[in-house]
């Protein structure tokens, strides 16, 4: 599986909050429009600070994975095209706007957000994570986990745990279709937001996390 000690950050406030809710200690900070129609994820830049490979430039590309309450695929899993000849301090071309990889179905927020998102310099093709996605997706496994969220949605404590199984489920399991390890991770970013916490996450702005090898920027926007 991918590693979640080398090159791994984690931003997760609802966790703290949480603490603070059974602590007795918490007090309100956030205050959710509801007037919000929809939302969306975006990652903003990914900056490429120094190669994994002795290669004088690399092959790198982008893969996230997206969960939430109220889309009709509980888990979703994307990726981007692959960005050939990165060389350090490039940054892939994500567009203007950045890249969205999760945007709410209009007039149902979802009460949680989990997500990872990953960069990865390999010279294996996006053909091959493609098949990989596939696999996941038609796993009885991943199915039973999957159906397990869309049964438990109504419940009003979000199932994180569950959410957590399948996030962690893909992540082996297109690792090891495509025979990676943590030398082809470049960083992994895993968090999750609340609706009632921390307003999904829009009022953090930008979020930056880096390790030595990648820097990515992220945002959640109501729009």
């Amino acid at each position: 599986m991918f590693s979640k000690e080398e090159n791994y950050s984690l931003f997760d406030p609802s966790v703290s909050l949480r603490e603070e809710v059974a602590e007795g200690t918490f007090a309100p900070k956030f205050s959710f429009d509801e007037s919000i129609e929809h939302i969306k994820f975006s990652i903003d830049k990914v900056k490429i600070l120094k190669k994994k490979e002795f290669l004088t430039k690399a092959e790198v590309y982008v893969a996230w994975i997206v969960a939430d309450d109220t889309s009709d695929e509980p888990i979703q899993i994307g990726k981007t095209g692959i960005f050939e000849n990165v060389k350090k301090n490039d940054e892939l071309t994500l567009g203007p706007a950045g890249l969205t990889i999760y945007r709410s179905q209009s007039g149902k927020l979802p009460k949680y957000i989990r997500y990872s998102l990953l960069v990865i310099e390999s010279d294996q093709g996006v053909r091959e994570f493609g098949e990989a996605m596939e696999k996941v997706r038609s796993s009885d496994e991943f199915k039973a986990i999957t159906k397990s969220i869309i049964a438990t949605t109504a419940l009003a404590a979000p199932q994180v745990a569950l959410v957590t199984e399948g996030i962690n489920f893909a992540l082996k399991m297109i690792a090891k279709t495509m025979s990676m390890n943590k030398d082809d991770q470049m960083i992994l970013i895993e968090g999750s937001y609340d609706r009632l916490f921390d307003d999904l996450g829009v009022v953090y702005n930008t979020v930056k996390k880096n390790s030595r090898y990648a820097e990515v920027h992220y945002s959640v926007k109501a729009v």
